[in-house]
């Protein structure tokens, strides 16, 4: 899950799970399958999660980066 990403790790979506209006809005925003994603920071007490995916940061929920399933790269 991206979610458990480490900080700086990369990885590749593999598949986007969840509602389908959770699942359309982070495929909007660059969750497509095959991606490369990395992990930027984690906020304190559970915040949102920073991300870079296609050369722009988003934060997501932690709940809804556990609906993005990705590979690391190795």
């Amino acid at each position: 899950e991206l979610s458990e990403l480490n900080k700086e790790d990369k990885a590749i979506v593999v598949d986007v799970s969840g509602k389908d209006s959770l699942k359309s809005r982070l495929n909007e925003i660059g969750f497509l399958p095959g991606t490369i994603v990395s992990l930027v920071s984690k906020m304190a007490f559970g915040g949102p999660l920073s991300y870079y995916i296609q050369e722009t940061k988003i934060a997501l929920r932690k709940n809804d980066a556990s609906c993005v399933l990705v590979r690391p790269l190795a």
